[in-house]
């Protein structure tokens, strides 16, 4: 019974998603760059895989994952190390022991049909542009926090001319979705039906312009004192800190990364971010998503 009524409240908390034209685009765009990975659908599944989903099947996932092997802690604390430790482990000391889940290979790449088009009852358009990034390291987080920034993050980005100026997005934003093996960096906006296609040759333009010509010293520098301010302001609960100290442990940077990434902030030279630029923004690779009503 309660499993069941789990599941309802999951197809509930489905369908809303499903009117998030943003969240319908990024599922879409993961679904073409990791083709049959399972990173296309939403973490709520779908009607038919929460069908075939029986106790056994929870109890065995949870089995596998909650286990001591398996988990980080990540705690930001005023107390001592060492009361602190008593608290964590009289929480924690039932948990069995276990190892740790082998995370599966990523397969990831740039399909041979890379234009999608969603139909929804809207009277506005969401338009993606969407790359994929390369493995997590220190160095390659880093280029992709910067250059999700340099793109749709704040007035000086490039996309915020298509809003302030050319008035052909009432949204405009980046993305930067970073995993151990690959990523994807989605470059987007929203408009009014009458604005799409100019929006969507705008878009490609700003991006055709910035893979063809790079950035300037300046520009680097305005970009990273933003992305550092960004993250601090990102970073200013105790809840988001604790979090990415264990995220970035489970990315492999390990939790220093967090202390330390406004030293690799300004350890990015111009060169550096230039090339990772030609590397990530070819348009030949690039997938286009547009959800929004019939033509």
């Amino acid at each position: 019974m309660r499993i069941d009524l789990i599941k309802k409240q999951m197809e509930y908390r489905k369908k809303a998603q499903e009117d998030d034209a943003i969240l319908v685009g990024h599922c879409a765009v993961f679904e073409k760059f990791f083709a049959g990975m399972g990173y296309g659908g939403s973490v709520l599944g779908s009607e038919e895989s929460l069908k075939v989903i029986k106790k056994k099947d929870i109890k065995g996932f949870y089995d596998r994952h909650f286990n001591a092997g398996n988990m980080i802690v990540a705690s930001i604390s005023d107390l001592e190390e060492e009361a602190l430790c008593e608290i964590i482990e009289e929480h924690f000391i039932n948990l069995p022991s276990g190892e740790a889940v082998e995370a599966k290979p990523t397969a990831s790449s740039v399909p041979e049909e890379r234009e999608i088009s969603i139909e929804k009852d809207t009277q506005q358009y969401f338009i993606s542009l969407s790359f994929l990034l390369p493995e997590v390291t220190a160095q390659n987080y880093t280029l992709a926090y910067l250059t999700e920034h340099l793109l749709g993050k704040g007035l000086n980005s490039r996309l915020w001319h298509l809003r302030s100026e050319e008035k052909l997005a009432y949204n405009v934003n980046a993305r930067a979705t970073q995993m151990r093996q690959a990523g994807i960096l989605e470059a987007y906006l929203e408009t009014d039906k009458e604005k799409k296609e100019t929006a969507l040759e705008s878009l490609r333009r700003v991006l055709r312009t910035l893979y063809e010509g790079g950035i300037t010293d300046e520009e680097l520098e305005v970009t990273k004192i933003f992305s550092k301010a960004s993250f601090l302001r990102d970073n200013e609960t105790k809840t988001t800190r604790a979090q990415n100290l264990a995220s970035f442990e489970a990315l492999g940077l390990g939790s220093e990364f967090l202390d330390r990434f406004s030293e690799k902030i300004d350890a990015i030279s111009l060169e550096e971010i230039n090339a990772y630029i030609k590397q990530v923004l070819d348009p030949a690779k690039g997938v286009e998503v547009i959800v929004g009503p019939k033509k």
